[in-house]
């Protein structure tokens, strides 16, 4: 609770000094090398199958959660009547 109050409360360059710190040890990496890093480190966790050994964490496996993504993506991404990409640029793993 007093988390979300100082983030509520606290000048946005104050917080992103404060996360930009806390994570010094990704601000000068690529995306790739970043994901990378997360994951040979397990970050997020670490796969128990020699077949998919990428784990994006407990969230990416819930079906509670996938179901609340799943329902909240339209949201986010809004409908268009003419599309500038083809839906296979986009790609869900579940």
């Amino acid at each position: 609770m007093i988390k979300r109050l100082l983030k509520r409360n606290l000048p946005a360059p104050f917080l992103h000094a404060v996360r930009s710190y806390k994570n010094r040890e990704y601000n000068n990496l690529s995306s790739e090398q970043i994901f990378t890093k997360i994951y040979e480190g397990g970050v997020w966790g670490k796969s128990n199958d020699p077949l998919n050994p990428f784990y994006s964490g407990s969230g990416s496996r819930s079906d509670d959660e996938v179901a609340a993504y799943l329902q909240s993506v339209p949201f986010y991404v809004p409908l268009q009547s003419n599309p500038t990409s083809s839906t296979s640029d986009v790609a869900i793993s579940l």
